[in-house]
């Protein structure tokens, strides 16, 4: 698939084609795990598991840790083995110490990412599905409603009456909301300048304001 392609010069038609998807009943289960297992998962709301050479690398790496692993060694070829010891002791607890207020802080962040991360509703295989914004894949259904965050970068595939707060650059380059309407019929044409906001796309992390019904979405690569 290519991550490049302008998806807000394409119409509904052709975008849902291009992704090998279906608008009215979105991917198959079958299809949807697929392309789980290609793309990972939803970046925006991406919980991979950290494992223990992550957890423990800012520690082994700190300056002041490598100094004293440096005075240890210093003092064990110096034969100040008094020395050495008492600062490999300093060196193990300070260590075991870090590691377990990390351990500690990684158990406390699993607890609360469920809260943190949004469900969202996607059609597949016909059916409306109650999903983990982490689940979302590529040319996935979504419908989105007043209050939902959206989960990534999407196509409009059906809008009405759809406002949404989001985040984008002022004239000086500083991040700032703002409001918007959105219309899933608008096409921009080959030969027209690239828009900051396209009307419709829907950008991550935007909240929807309004609407008068589900709106589709359907999700594109990152690019």
């Amino acid at each position: 698939m290519n991550e490049k392609l302008p998806w807000y010069r394409l119409t509904v038609d052709a975008a849902v084609q291009k992704l090998k998807s279906n608008a009215s009943c979105g991917l198959s289960r079958k299809e949807a795990r697929s392309r789980c297992r290609a793309f990972g998962a939803n970046t925006l709301f991406d919980g991979r598991e950290c494992g223990f050479f992550c957890l423990c690398k800012p520690i082994l790496t700190d300056p002041a840790i490598l100094l004293m692993l440096f005075v240890c060694v210093l003092s064990f070829c110096f034969s100040e083995t008094a020395s050495a010891l008492a600062t490999a002791v300093c060196l193990f607890c300070g260590v075991g110490f870090a590691l377990r207020l990390l351990w500690l802080e990684k158990k406390t962040a699993e607890r609360i990412a469920k809260y943190r991360i949004p469900n969202v509703y996607a059609i597949r295989d016909g059916k409306v599905l109650l999903l983990s914004a982490r689940a979302v894949t590529v040319g996935d259904v979504l419908l989105l409603r007043r209050g939902d965050i959206v989960p990534c970068d999407c196509r409009l595939l059906t809008s009405s009456g759809l406002r949404v707060l989001t985040l984008l650059p002022d004239e000086n380059g500083m991040p700032k909301y703002e409001h918007q309407t959105k219309n899933a019929d608008a096409v921009y044409s080959h030969d027209a300048p690239i828009p900051q906001a396209p009307e419709n796309m829907l950008f991550g992390g935007a909240e929807i304001l309004d609407g008068e019904a589900p709106d589709k979405v359907l999700p594109i690569p990152n690019g």
